[in-house]
């Protein structure tokens, strides 16, 4: 009986959500990670996109952060894909920060702003 009240809970209220919200974000970067080796950054950057959003509320993974970073900005959305890896700054590991900081300067670069 308790199982069964447990069940219940679990699939009518929020707890559904805690397990679900993983199998949503692996979809989400299997879908991304697919379509941005055959090319398509699009939807690349669509999908890392929604892989984030599966947990607002949290920290967001910067592994996560740099794919969608890189995806947008061979999508050609720059501006987005600059203050994707501007997050990467803070807070994230040393070498993905580092990473960060060299994709900020090929996209200031490309945009013509040598000095920054």
């Amino acid at each position: 009986m308790k199982y069964f009240v447990l069940l219940i809970v679990l699939l009518g209220g929020p707890g559904w959500r805690l397990l679900t919200w993983v199998r949503d974000r692996n979809m989400a970067v299997a879908t991304g990670t697919a379509a941005y080796r055959q090319g398509d950054a699009v939807r690349a950057a669509t999908a890392f996109a929604a892989a984030l959003a599966t947990r607002p509320h949290r920290a967001p993974d910067p592994r996560l952060l740099l794919n969608l970073a890189h995806a947008q900005s061979r999508s050609g959305q720059l501006a987005p894909a600059t203050a994707t890896y501007g997050r990467l700054l803070t807070g994230s590991p040393a070498g993905l920060g580092s990473v960060a900081r060299q994709q900020l300067a090929v996209l200031a670069a490309r945009q013509g702003d040598i000095a920054r």
